[in-house]
């Protein structure tokens, strides 16, 4: 544990050591496997998991020292290789013949094992590969009849969280509604107990870690349902990245089992791509046999298999010169894949189902030849069976009648959008041969309007319309026609209106899907429930649209004062939930960069959409402190209370407001006393913000608990930076606002003496 604490300083304090550090490994692998039979299991464990948690935070913390030592690497992998086998043959005992504890550490010293080859670079353990995926495949097999589920939420694509936001009440994980309240109860209600030795074993893993940087990009980035994507972190050596599509492994989880099973898919998933065709038939016919047994019928199945299935297509290299990623004949073990996922579909769990069409559209973006083609254009055939969408061309606008559930369509309707996007992402100027009978952008447009092109209520679905506008919006944005020559400019903008009218229709269905007249009131419990994904997808597509309506402004000169409208009115009505805030303060900001698409008379009443984002910022901030001021804005704002995602967004768009010098902007925010807010948002965050490795104390799994903390401790940076745009303004307003300089030195006088009797915006002027 002296090692482990040591190594997490950094190379810079590990490189004069190294030699010392190395020698003790060595020692100590030579003599766990001399006394390997003389000891006890518990007794040698006890010395095995601390020492291959040296390791692995050796390579998590220092890999560069991997290529700049020259024979660090050799070193380490010759290591491995000694403790690997001694660590497989501890695996092999009976449950029956260890006690719990001696479980636990077991498990967790294989999952320190698997994360150690998660840091390595891909290819860099040759002699033990075959090995490492046969131990990686059987921890699978073991934690799922176990009923352990794995974590889905790192593999899933983050343009797709938003289709997972739902009202307060109806939540049943973490990041759905924003409300740190109730969902830490819901963490605390559904979390497992963990020993001391599960602690222990990853005290380590979590010093400093995703600190680095704050992106002031957008609001968008800080919406309720945007985790810290721990796949987005850069390899950390030339290594890592030449040998492939290497990915970060997963944060580890406290629970010894749960950790276990996510670093087993990752190494299943890293060491696929090197076994042979035999090997991943093998492998799929396995995930197959688990859905067919009756351990299928449980929940924690379809998690592990999806989880499985989309690693391993996440782990394909993503460039030519790698190996490339587009395949002229289909490998088998894709075909098997189709199969199990088709079977996925219809698992009653949104983040599974998310899986399942993720992994569906990358299989069917990756062929090139016809005989490949043939395989997408089955996968959209039977998509199509599954939705019962025989709908001829003549009533395409029209809802078509669906056999399966609203939820097995919605499931088929993101496949689409997913399939265009990973047709985008792994199309190369190498691969400009890539033409599939489904991929043209009009075919599975036409298979997304029955859904979305109508403001009939009848019978209508809202979980189905939801996915299909997300679907629609994926399409446009991963298609490239608003970028380039790839159509011609009257189809272009053909679409780009018929976009429009899709927005506006899905705007009226949102008023007629809840009203009276309907008599199908099972239509209004699931609005609710999913009416706060459906609002954030529209205005998402807004928000999309908006840079590019210049194509059309001469045949519809209001349509972005139209859509100013809409968004405005969405907000005022959303109770302020968090990724309907979000969504909407990004609109408005795209909107501010492009004013001259607002009419002369404007609908929304007004020419500066910054008058959009101003009283929203305001409502959200001050409903997080209190009634400090009298205000005139009196929008209920209950969904944006104990919401650190809306209040993140909402002083990201005050920063870009005030960056840009909107006009008005500075006076309005000294009239709103904002900064008295901003003040008492600071000290509260900064007040109540725990120990940065406190939660590894509680005998609880809090799997939320981290997110708070990164996200807190963002806050803080962010509100101090916006002060600080705040004073930097007033420096260079003119002599007549001078007397604002004079309210912040002696606002900050005060601050430092601790007398809060004057705050900046009083109305009498320090002598």
């Amino acid at each position: 544990n002296i090692i482990c604490g040591a190594l997490t300083i950094g190379p810079k304090a590990t490189i004069p050591h190294l030699k010392t550090i190395f020698g003790i490994w060595t020692r100590s692998a030579a003599l766990i496997d001399e006394e390997k039979n003389r000891l006890s299991p518990s007794q040698s464990l006890s010395v095995l998991e601390p020492f291959v948690t040296s390791i692995l935070i050796f390579l998590q913390y220092n890999s560069e020292l991997l290529l700049s030592v020259p024979d660090a690497l050799s070193r380490t992998t010759q290591i491995l290789e000694r403790i690997f086998p001694i660590l497989v043959g501890y695996s092999q005992l009976q449950s029956s013949d260890l006690r719990s504890i001696t479980l636990s550490r077991l498990d967790s010293a294989k999952a320190a094992m698997m994360e150690v080859f998660s840091w390595l670079p891909t290819g860099s353990f040759p002699l033990i590969t075959s090995s490492v995926f046969s131990f990686a495949s059987r921890q699978i097999q073991m934690e799922t009849k176990g009923g352990v589920s794995c974590t889905l939420t790192h593999l899933l694509s983050n343009e797709d969280n938003i289709v997972d936001s739902c009202a307060t009440t109806r939540i049943k994980r973490s990041c759905q509604a924003g409300n740190r309240y109730v969902e830490e109860s819901m963490q605390l209600s559904y979390s497992k107990r963990i020993g001391p030795s599960e602690r222990e074993a990853v005290l380590h893993l979590f010093v400093g870690q995703g600190r680095d940087e704050i992106n002031r990009t957008s609001a968008l980035f800080c919406g309720v349902a945007n985790y810290s994507d721990r796949q987005l972190v850069p390899p950390p050596t030339p290594l890592h990245r030449s040998g492939g599509n290497w990915i970060a492994p997963p944060s580890p989880s406290r629970s010894s089992g749960h950790r276990l099973l996510n670093a087993a898919i990752h190494v299943f998933a890293a060491t696929f791509q090197s076994q042979d065709s035999h090997q991943q038939s093998i492998a799929m016919k396995m995930m197959e046999d688990l859905m067919k047994s009756k351990i299928g019928q449980g929940h924690n199945c379809p998690v592990n298999v999806s989880a499985s299935i989309l690693a391993c297509l996440k782990a394909l290299p993503s460039s030519p010169s790698s190996g490339g990623t587009l395949y002229k004949v289909l490998p088998h073990w894709m075909m098997q894949a189709a199969k199990v996922l088709f079977s996925i579909l219809a698992v009653p769990d949104s983040q599974v189902r998310r899986a399942a069409a993720e992994s569906l559209g990358t299989i069917a973006s990756l062929g090139t030849t016809e005989k490949a083609n043939v395989f997408q254009t089955s996968i959209l055939r039977n998509l199509e069976e599954m939705m019962s969408s025989d709908v001829p061309e003549t009533t395409a606008q029209q809802k078509p009648q669906t056999s399966t559930s609203s939820w097995n369509s919605a499931s088929c309707l993101l496949t689409l959008g997913c399939f265009q996007r990973g047709r985008n992402q792994f199309t190369s100027a190498q691969h400009e041969e890539m033409k599939t009978p489904g991929s043209d952008i009009t075919t599975i447009m036409m298979k997304l309007l029955p859904y979305i092109a109508t403001q009939s209520a009848d019978e209508d679905s809202f979980v189905t319309r939801t996915f299909a506008l997300h679907s629609f919006g994926l399409l446009l944005s991963h298609s490239g026609i608003f970028c380039g020559n790839t159509i011609s400019n009257d189809k272009r903008n053909q679409i780009l209106s018929k976009a429009v009218e899709v927005v506006e229709s899905n705007f009226f269905s949102a008023w007629m899907t809840n009203s009276v007249e309907t008599d199908i009131r099972v239509l209004e419990a699931e609005k609710a429930a999913v009416e706060p994904a459906f609002l954030a997808v529209l205005i998402r597509l807004m928000a999309f649209l908006v840079p590019r309506l210049h194509l059309i402004l001469r045949d519809d000169a209001n349509v972005a004062s139209r859509f100013s409208s809409m968004v405005s009115l969405i907000l005022s009505t959303s109770n302020y939930h968090p990724s309907v805030v979000a969504e909407g303060l990004t609109f408005f900001e795209c909107l501010s960069k492009h004013k001259k698409l607002l009419a002369a008379i404007s609908i929304a009443g007004t020419k500066n959409p910054a008058l959009g984002i101003l009283p929203v910022s305001f409502n959200i901030i001050e409903a997080q402190t209190g009634s400090l001021l009298d205000t005139e804005i009196t929008a209920s704002r209950d969904g944006c209370i104990g919401s650190i995602g809306c209040l993140r967004s909402a002083i990201s768009s005050i920063y870009f407001l005030v960056e840009r010098n909107e006009k008005d902007v500075l006076k309005k925010c000294r009239d709103s006393k904002i900064i008295c807010h901003l003040f008492a948002v600071l000290e509260r965050t900064i007040g109540s913000r725990e120990y940065c490795t406190a939660q590894h104390y509680r005998s609880i799994v809090p799997s939320y608990v981290d997110h708070l903390a990164e996200s807190s401790y963002f806050l803080c940076l962010e509100i101090v930076a916006v002060i600080e745009m705040f004073v930097k303004k007033e420096r260079s307003v003119g002599e007549d606002d001078s007397r604002h300089l004079l309210y912040w030195l002696h606002f900050s006088r005060l601050l430092l003496s601790g007398d809060g009797s004057l705050r900046p915006g009083d109305d009498q002027a320090p002598e």
